[in-house]
């Protein structure tokens, strides 16, 4: 920058006006130094625009080896035949426009004398309509600037922020101290960021506990279909337990390529039962809640049968089996044959309902319990679909709750986090009676977007834990929805994926809530 600004200054005290164009610097690195020097009523410039013609690369190549044309031109002979244009049709088609050649018969006659007529333009910048219109020459337009002595030109010497000994010496009036830009925003600071989605995570828990919920463990990533299905009274034919809705894990591992000994053997077995890990092509991989139930060994390969480590309550697994079948009092259940072995099968959780459903079981002391954590769908990604996205779980116990008091909890969140314009729609869930869609309105998609869904736990559920006379709230919501919403975006993938931008990571603040 200072070697640019000492040149103005050297080229301008024997000019009045200097043109940048006589510089040859680039227009967005003077320009800096330009306004640094107005700054300080150095010099004052302004800012023009002049129309240049550029020569394409096409344009470039007919300068270095010549137009197709006139190459054409000078690869036939007189007198050819007619199907030598065949060879070039692009150079034989110009070559008969510029009249270097022509047609006699069935033969190609050359005309005598012939230049380069093209290339001779370009070189020359003549017939520029004919150049642009092959391509060969564009406009460009160019910045410039027109450069002129400022008031304090003859006195450049500055002064920031450093006090010089003249200043003991009565000479301050002498000196031109450089004015403060407080516009500027100096250099930006390399750090490290907070991606939004955490931020926004995090005004979501702070608005819970201060509503009076407790966080719940939301630990298991991997569930067994009985406490994210079956448990929520979701029959075992219900679409969504589809694998084209659901990631189904494999319950066996299969460990081969080893030499089976005894020693190996009973290291496997240590490491599953101990440590939850699963021994695979000389690799461990975590199983967490999870635990070998019988290992087999058939010509040098084991086989680990994966099954869940805790101990379901036999009478609360018949409960469920009878109310899934039978019903429970007034209801008829789905009338079909419930399957343990459908149960057992090992999921990555699809909602954080079966946390729910695990608190209530439990008989977990609190009212108003909440969790914020991932969960996984077979989805097909689009602008607000994600295979794994974050649920934003909450339920709540209590006597003669009803759907009033769902609404009216799920909107004074929705309203302290700055959603304001909701709608409710009536929806069927298996597990919940009456259900309610949650949809909030995106200005930029201009439309109602799904984000969450509530209901009423129905008593085939919540009687067979053991309620006899509460009631049971739960809602799962959305947070990457309402985070689109408050951050204007209108692609789920610019939130969470690899699609990402990382300055919208480093730029973007907490969404402002307006609470008014």
């Amino acid at each position: 920058m200072k070697e640019i600004q000492q040149r103005i200054m050297s080229l301008l005290k024997d000019n009045e006006e200097l043109s940048s164009l006589s510089l040859d610097i680039p227009s967005n690195i003077l320009h800096g130094a330009l306004l640094s020097m107005q700054s300080t009523n150095i010099i004052t410039f302004d800012q023009k625009e002049r129309i240049i013609n550029m020569v394409t690369e096409e344009g470039k190549e007919i300068l270095k080896s010549g137009s197709k044309e006139y190459n054409f031109y000078l690869t036939i002979s007189d007198n050819d035949d007619l199907s030598v244009c065949q060879n070039d049709k692009i150079g034989s088609a110009f070559a008969f426009k510029y009249k270097y050649i022509y047609k006699e018969g069935n033969h190609v006659k050359k005309n005598s004398n012939v230049i380069d007529l093209i290339k001779k333009n370009l070189e020359e910048m003549n017939d520029l309509n004919e150049l642009m219109k092959r391509n060969l020459v564009k406009e460009k337009k160019e910045i410039y600037y027109l450069i002129r002595k400022g008031s304090d030109f003859e006195n450049t010497k500055e002064y920031t922020d450093k006090i010089d000994i003249s200043y003991l010496n009565n000479e301050m009036g002498h000196l031109t101290l450089k004015k403060y830009n407080f516009d500027s925003k100096g250099l930006a600071i390399n750090h490290g960021s907070l991606h939004p989605l955490l931020k926004f995570k995090a005004e979501i828990k702070k608005i819970f506990l201060e509503m009076g919920f407790i966080e719940m463990d939301t630990s298991r990533y991997v569930e067994s279909a009985f406490w994210n299905f079956d448990s929520l009274y979701q029959p075992q034919d219900h679409p969504s337990r589809d694998l084209h809705d659901t990631f189904y894990l494999s319950n066996e591992i299969i460990v081969s390529d080893l030499e089976i000994t005894e020693e190996i053997k009973n290291e496997i077995l240590k490491k599953i039962e101990e440590k939850d890990f699963s021994y695979e092509n000389n690799e461990i991989k975590v199983f967490k809640h999870f635990n070998r139930e019988e290992m087999q060994q058939e010509k040098g390969i084991i086989k680990v049968v994966i099954r869940e480590k805790e101990e379901i309550d036999q009478q609360y697994l018949e409960r469920v089996k009878k109310t899934h079948e039978e019903g429970l009092n007034e209801s008829v259940g789905y009338k079909y044959k419930w399957s343990k072995e459908e149960s057992s099968k090992v999921t990555l959780r699809t909602h954080t309902t079966a946390v729910s459903a695990r608190y209530l079981y439990n008989m977990t002391e609190g009212e108003r319990f909440f969790s914020i954590d991932r969960v996984f769908r077979n989805e097909t990604v689009d602008s607000t679909h994600l295979p794994e996205f974050h649920q934003v779980e909450g339920l709540l116990i209590g006597d003669n709750l009803n759907l009033s008091d769902l609404i009216q909890t799920i909107t004074l969140f929705f309203n302290k986090l700055g959603i304001k314009e909701l709608k409710f729609k009536p929806a069927y869930n298996p597990y919940t009676e009456p259900s309610a869609e949650v949809y909030g309105y995106h200005p930029l998609l201009k439309r109602w977007i799904e984000i969450g869904n509530s209901g009423v736990f129905r008593p085939e559920m919540i009687r067979t834990m053991g309620y006899k006379d509460k009631t049971a709230l739960g809602f799962g919501l959305s947070v990457e929805r309402p985070a689109m919403i408050m951050y204007g975006c209108d692609n789920i993938r610019d939130l969470m994926g690899n699609r990402v931008n990382l300055e919208f990571v480093k730029e973007e603040g907490i969404c402002m809530v307006d609470n008014n």
